[in-house]
């Protein structure tokens, strides 16, 4: 908003009017910021993130849009599939290898934004495990610092988003177990040796009947021929 107030000398001011004049040229107040969701806790490779950026108008005249989408801490990460575009109104979007522009004019009390979606490259593709996108209130062509080693993954707000990447390691294979065949059962292997006996002494017992049934069937006999004689 432009406030000017203009006075004359007193000695100039004419009756029934003020010496001073107040102009207030009302102004535009823009905010911007950008958000990421991911479509899993952790990404890891083949999960997408989208990102959306917001601008908002919360004054009473047209706000004007210039801003910048610095890509580069992004796509050493993942791949953009679905491109940049205007999601809400109809802002101008521009995709210049690591950098979008978007330019336009947000109406007054309007919300407009620009959408896209990356997904994550396979391990072996990647670069820092970090996905860091930063949003630029102005037009520029300056890259912001990278990430350094060791830095906590955080989104700083309204305009920086960081989502971090992972690998779940494969589940290590667990070799088939051999097969053991099922060691004879003692019980029954003592069953057995019991059986066998019993057997063994049922046949000693018949046999030992018979020989000496055999034997008094002869004594008989000797007997009755020492009679007869």
């Amino acid at each position: 908003m432009l406030e000017n107030v203009a006075c004359v000398p007193v000695s100039q001011v004419l009756e029934g009017t003020e010496a001073c004049a107040e102009v207030i040229i009302p102004g535009s107040e823009l905010t911007m910021w950008k958000t990421s969701e991911v479509s899993a806790e952790p990404l890891v490779a083949g999960d997408h993130v989208d990102y959306t950026l917001w601008f908002e108008n919360t004054s009473e005249v047209a706000a004007t849009v210039t801003a910048t989408d610095f890509l580069g801490y992004v796509t050493d990460d993942a791949e953009i599939i679905e491109a940049p575009a205007a999601g809400l109104g109809d802002l101008d979007v521009t995709v210049d290898g690591e950098w979008i522009s978007i330019n336009g004019e947000v109406p007054a009390g309007e919300l407009y934004s620009v959408t896209y979606r990356v997904q994550v490259k396979a391990a072996v593709d990647r670069g820092d495990d970090l996905l860091v996108n930063h949003l630029i209130p102005r037009d520029t062509d300056t890259p912001p610092a990278p990430p350094a080693p060791g830095d906590v993954c955080e989104d700083e707000a309204p305009y920086v988003t960081c989502d971090p990447v992972t690998e779940v390691p494969d589940e290590p294979v667990v070799p088939n177990e051999p097969v053991v065949p099922n060691e004879p059962n003692e019980s029954n292997e003592s069953k057995l040796a019991t059986t066998g006996s019993d057997s063994s002494l049922a046949a000693l017992l018949i046999g030992s009947v018979l020989l000496l049934g055999g034997g008094a069937a002869a004594l008989v006999a000797t007997n009755r021929r020492k009679i007869k004689q």
